[in-house]
């Protein structure tokens, strides 16, 4: 079951108790639009049927139109994690389906497919038997979305160095370009700079499986910068210097030049050799907050324990939080701030999948 549970705020340390929760049968993915301040969309986590919920005032939930995705993608159920929502305005939503290598043009208000993006079939798709995993939320700049995607074969013990970069036209409905780099390996943390560039950052997964099979896989950590202006890419940043060789990865920017990290510890590793899932899953890793690009060293975050490499970033209003997995607590929420201070925000016994606001 997925639940989805009323907050009031993200501002208080507090346990997320589902007794009151509104439950979704499967591995459902639940997201709001942020055009319609009560409205909920679920994908169903059993079949591919995408449902809209009215949120009342008592926090009621009014089933609406549903629109039957079977045919248009294919993504399996149960693997939402290769497939993202973005809206570019109150009747214009996006679903990508990275498996099925297309965009659907979609109506949050109609509930009706408008158009179909395909990705153009002379991008080079990594493989093969490796799969696509679309990052975090694609991000806006301009009339341009951006959405990365790595590629990876947990099975069998692989990932790609290549990662795309799907640049999407909103203004005339169309893909303007998909870039291929391997400059960074699994590259799926994406933000928008000031100026209007965009920068992606790599993943600790690439690094899990660097560390895990002594180079063999993975590749570099790092960050790079696509030009607002001709959508070049190059590598702008590098780790090493500033981690003093420590492995780390996951980017979660807070500003143009700055970005939390988890960072692992080499005295909390065993002896004994560790498979990319151990390493990757295991509280063997740190948070670490760099505060340029220029900066000499990263600042491990005082008083905090160690957890796994995986953390989800997500923005709410404007504020970055990361869904950080810990051992005692399970899933927490965590604020990362542009001082560098983190703040630890309700946490959950299950995976905190999605946050976002409502106005009731």
């Amino acid at each position: 079951m997925t639940s989805v549970v009323l907050l009031p705020d993200l501002d208080a340390s507090r346990t997320l108790e589902l007794g009151e929760a509104v439950t979704f049968p499967g591995n459902a993915a639940v997201f709001g639009s942020p055009f319609e301040p009560n409205a909920v969309f679920v994908l169903d986590g059993e079949s591919p049927n995408l449902t809209r919920f009215e949120v009342g005032r008592d926090g009621t939930f009014v089933e609406g139109e549903t629109l039957a995705l079977a045919g248009t993608i294919l993504t399996p159920p149960g693997i939402l994690i290769s497939t993202v929502f973005f809206f570019a305005g109150p009747e214009q939503a996006y679903f990508f389906d990275a498996f099925a290598g297309a965009l659907l043009h979609w109506n949050p208000v109609t509930m009706t497919v408008t158009n179909t993006l395909e990705i153009p079939p002379e991008v080079e798709i990594p493989g093969p038997n490796l799969f696509p995993f679309v990052g975090s939320r694609p991000v806006r700049s301009g009339d341009r979305f951006f959405a990365s995607i790595g590629f990876t074969n947990t099975a069998a013990n692989r990932i790609s160095q290549t990662s795309l970069i799907v640049v999407v036209d909103v203004a005339n409905d169309r893909i303007e370009e998909v870039l291929s780099t391997d400059l960074c390996a699994y590259l799926i943390h994406p933000h928008v700079a000031a100026n209007g560039d965009v920068l992606v950052g790599t993943d600790v997964f690439s690094t899990a499986f660097e560390v895990a099979t002594e180079g063999d896989q993975g590749g570099p950590v790092c960050v790079v910068r696509i030009s607002a202006d001709d959508l070049s890419i190059r590598r702008e940043f590098e780790p090493r210097v500033p981690t003093g060789d420590a492995d780390a990865g996951t980017f979660i920017f807070v500003g143009d030049q700055s970005a939390f990290m988890r960072v692992l510890d080499p005295e909390a590793l065993p002896d004994t050799p560790l498979t990319r899932i151990e390493l990757n899953n295991g509280e063997f890793w740190r948070w670490g907050f760099l505060p340029s690009f220029d900066a000499d060293a990263l600042t491990l975050i005082p008083d905090e324990g160690l957890g796994s490499g995986i953390a989800r970033a997500l923005t709410v209003d404007g504020r970055r939080f990361a869904v950080d997995i810990d051992g005692e607590l399970g899933t927490r929420l965590v604020e990362l701030r542009p001082d560098g201070s983190l703040v630890p925000g309700p946490a959950s016994n299950q995976s905190i999948l999605n946050v976002f606001p409502l106005t009731l």
